[in-house]
């Protein structure tokens, strides 16, 4: 996910970096025979880079606690000494992370510990989770600024780098496309998922946005009496309920799986929950009023795609 063509390791050869769904930086180098295969990005002391949550291959599962999930990674020299230093988005929080490089590119010796990216006093934090961040020079004053698209809740936003060179320092957000609502019934826009790409598509001297996403909205939508008005309006409170019931089953089992030390455990824990007869009660509830919701408020439908958005 989210690949940055680079040469990481100054050998003269573009290399590529990128985030995984599994947790960690990857890196494939480029060479004369081209890019060889990837492998983790790993810290000072040799381990794989990671925020909390990462995915075991030996055990073949999800390991860690506590939700943060990197799947992006960027390469930039934040404190501007010559070597890459590397930034790790999270995935559900939309949290920004750094791992300082000691070393140099050619022998990298990364931090052991995330250094978690302010704005302010705030963390930086991507409305919707983060699918995305890419460095570029947004407003041409000499300093890196970033550019993101939203994962849930789709979006693309900049953030203004109001720092110095070496010393980065980052404005509040500003939206530079908002997540799509003006016309539920067509593929128009991209609404969720937004990953970005920022280049001068035009020749005319500044950054357009390539934008990758879904486009999610509503087909077969209907004109609904008062009474079916008020059946909506039921089945969203039902609808409700039941997500908040089902979300105190989540949090449950999360905090249980926490507590687990073996693979073995973890499944266990998975495979009780789902042989809980309440739960089995609520999901198939979950499923019958959205079903039901679909037949007065239109299917829900999804389309991938690409959009160009070029700056006037």
């Amino acid at each position: 996910m989210t690949p940055q063509f680079v040469d990481f390791n100054a050998d003269g050869f573009t290399d590529i970096v990128t985030g995984t769904f599994d947790g960690s930086p990857h890196i494939s180098y480029g060479s004369e025979a081209g890019f060889g295969e990837p492998t983790h990005i790993l810290d000072g002391e040799g381990n794989r880079m990671l925020l909390s949550q990462f995915w075991d291959y030996n055990d073949k599962s999800w390991q860690g606690s506590g939700g943060q999930h990197c799947i992006s990674a960027a390469a930039f020299d934040w404190d501007d000494d010559g070597d890459y230093d590397l930034l790790l988005g999270d995935y559900r929080k939309g949290l920004l992370y750094l791992r300082m490089n000691n070393g140099t590119n050619a022998k990298p010796v990364f931090d052991v510990e995330n250094i978690q990216v302010m704005l302010g006093d705030k963390p930086f934090a991507v409305a919707g989770g983060m699918s995305a961040p890419r460095l570029v020079d947004w407003d041409g004053d000499g300093l890196t600024d970033i550019v993101t698209g939203g994962m849930s809740r789709g979006g693309v936003y900049l953030y203004r780098n109001t720092g110095q060179l070496g010393k980065p320092e980052f404005a509040p957000a500003e939206p530079l496309l908002a997540r799509e609502t003006t016309d539920p019934q067509a593929a128009k826009a991209p609404s969720t998922g937004c990953y970005v790409e920022a280049a001068d598509y035009d020749g005319d001297g500044d950054l357009d946005l390539l934008v990758g996403g879904y486009a999610n909205w509503n087909s077969q939508r209907q004109s609904l009496t008062e009474e079916q008005q008020q059946r909506v309006k039921e089945l969203q409170k039902q609808q409700t309920e039941v997500t908040e019931k089902i979300q105190q089953f989540s949090k449950a089992m999360d905090d249980q799986l926490s507590k687990a030390q073996t693979a073995e455990a973890r499944r266990a824990v998975i495979a009780e929950m789902r042989a809980n007869k309440e739960y089995k009660e609520l999901t198939d509830k979950q499923r019958a009023v959205s079903q039901e919701l679909m037949k007065f408020q239109g299917q829900s439908k999804r389309a991938a795609g690409v959009w160009l958005y070029i700056r006037k």
